[in-house]
């Protein structure tokens, strides 16, 4: 029980790193609108810059839920049934029973996506500046 806990503990502290990711991202996007405003052209870089930065915000609110999800699973752990139906009530799906190491990876994979994302908005923001 311990050792879960503790788990948790540093999972949920793994996961606030979406705040780093997403003000990177929104600040990305915003020097990419920048140049594209006192720049002539290149709206395909501009374009797929603020595509990633939708993709990279919507993967940062989808950690920041499952980070609250597993605040709320630290707290009850014996719970975890109830967990599934409320989300089953929230999402309107069918509850699939997940182990925590399921659920850890999942939200784990989500960080990845996120950050691979802010990494390839820089790189087209990077090539953006380069191309001017």
């Amino acid at each position: 029980m311990q050792s879960e806990n503790m788990t948790g503990k540093v999972v949920i502290a793994t996961l606030k790193s979406w705040c780093f990711i997403s003000g990177l991202s929104v600040f990305a996007a915003f020097i990419a609108t920048i140049i594209f405003i006192t720049t002539s052209g290149h709206q395909i870089h501009y374009a797929m810059s603020l595509l990633l930065a939708l993709c990279c915000q919507y993967y940062c609110w989808r950690i920041w839920l499952d980070c609250r999800y597993f605040q709320i699973l630290n707290l009850y752990p014996e719970k975890s049934a109830e967990f599934d139906q409320a989300l089953l009530l929230i999402f309107n799906k069918t509850p699939q029973p997940k182990t925590l190491n399921d659920r850890i990876q999942g939200a784990l994979r989500l960080l990845k996506r996120a950050a691979i994302g802010l990494f390839l908005q820089l790189g087209l923001v990077f090539l953006f500046i380069l191309v001017r």
